[in-house]
C-alpha cells in the first residue's frame, strides 16, 4: 500500500462520501417536505366543504362553527410552520393565512350563502403561494455554485474536519520522511546500499609501470 497518497486519497474518499450522502439527504428532505406540502392543501381544500357541510345542519350554529373554523385554520398555521422548520427557512410566511380568518360565519344559515366560495377563493389563493414557494425552492433551475453553497453549508464541519486530518498526516509523512532520517537513509526514504569500492590505481596491472617510478622508494 502506498502511504505517500494516503492524505489525498483519503481527503477525496471523504468528499466523495459525504457528497453522496448530501444528495441522498436533500433527496429524503425534499420527499417528505412535499409530503407535508400535500397535507397542508388537503387541509386548505377541505374547509370549504366542511363549512357548507355544517351551515347545511338543521342544528346549525355560527358560533360553533365559527370557533370550530377558527381551530382548522390554526391547524394549517401550524403545519406551515413545521413545513418551513422542515426545509431551514420561511419559504412561506403564515401570515397569509389572514384572509381565511377574516371571512365571517354568519349568524343565520340563509346568509351564508356566499361564505362556502369566499372560503374556496381564499384557500386557492394560499394554495398557489404554497406550490409556487415549494417549486421555487425544489424545482427552479439553480447554478453549480449555489448547489455547491448549499453542499458546503450542510456538511462544512466534515469538511474541515477531513482536510485537517490530510494536513494532520501529510505533515506527520514529511517529518518521518525528509526531517527524521536515521543516519545511512536517503532523501526518499529508502536505505542506501554502499557499493564496491574500486581499488587504487596502483594495484591496476596496466597501471603500475606508469605509477611505480613515481613512488618513492623505501
Amino acid at each position: 500500500m502506498n502511504f505517500e497518497n494516503l492524505p489525498g486519497q483519503l481527503l477525496a474518499l471523504a468528499l466523495g462520501w459525504s457528497f453522496t450522502v448530501f444528495i441522498q439527504n436533500r433527496s429524503n428532505r425534499r420527499a417528505e417536505a412535499l409530503k407535508r406540502k400535500d397535507k397542508i392543501i388537503d387541509k386548505l381544500e377541505d374547509l370549504a366543504d366542511w363549512v357548507e357541510s355544517e351551515i347545511g345542519k338543521d342544528d346549525f350554529s355560527s358560533v360553533r362553527t365559527e370557533s370550530t373554523f377558527a381551530g382548522l385554520v390554526t391547524q394549517i398555521e401550524v403545519r406551515i410552520g413545521h413545513l418551513n422548520r422542515h426545509i431551514g427557512k420561511d419559504i412561506f410566511d403564515a401570515a397569509l393565512l389572514s384572509s381565511l380568518r377574516e371571512i365571517e360565519i354568519h349568524e343565520k344559515a340563509k346568509d351564508n350563502s356566499e361564505t362556502p366560495y369566499l372560503i374556496r377563493d381564499a384557500a386557492a389563493d394560499v394554495t398557489e403561494q404554497i406550490e409556487m414557494c415549494c417549486d421555487q425552492e425544489y424545482f427552479a433551475r439553480r447554478g453549480v455554485v449555489a448547489a455547491l453553497n448549499d453542499y458546503y453549508q450542510w456538511f462544512k464541519g466534515g469538511i474541515a474536519l477531513a482536510v485537517l486530518l490530510a494536513l494532520i498526516f501529510a505533515v506527520f509523512q514529511f517529518y518521518k520522511n525528509y526531517i527524521h532520517i536515521p543516519l545511512g537513509t536517503c532523501v526518499y526514504g529508502t536505505q542506501c546500499v554502499r557499493g564496491p569500492m574500486r581499488p587504487p590505481l596502483n594495484d591496476i596491472p596496466a597501471h603500475k609501470k606508469y605509477i611505480e617510478p613515481l613512488i618513492p622508494a623505501k
